[in-house]
């Protein structure tokens, strides 16, 4: 191979291990290697190119229920978070509040 040559081939190959994977492209040139076999651009590329054939599986659409998680939080602790979220939004300043009734949380939670 002649040396203007040599180069231009350096120079792909860099680029290929570049926006490919180096890791790849150094395993192929140690087979090339192995095998005495000159590593030319074309070749460490086909080795290292991903196989043709990528289907994408169908997916169905997941069933998502959720209220088990709803479930998880009783009234108590809706009662309980509203209060510390409203202390919170006062900026510190917890002020005498009426807390909303227990029926109205259990509505608001069915």
């Amino acid at each position: 191979m002649r040396p203007k040559r040599a180069d231009r081939h350096y120079v792909r190959l860099l680029h290929l291990a570049a926006s490919t994977s180096e890791s790849e492209v150094e395993t192929a040139l140690s087979l090339l290697l192995e095998q005495r076999v000159l590593p030319s651009f074309d070749t460490v590329r086909d080795l290292t190119r991903p196989p043709a054939s990528h289907s994408v599986p169908e997916l169905s659409q997941p069933v998502l229920d959720l209220s088990v998680y709803d479930r998880l939080q009783t009234p108590e602790d809706a009662l309980r978070r509203a209060r510390e979220a409203l202390a919170f939004q006062l900026s510190g300043e917890v002020q005498a509040i009426e807390p909303p009734s227990v029926e109205l949380v259990l509505r608001a939670a069915a």
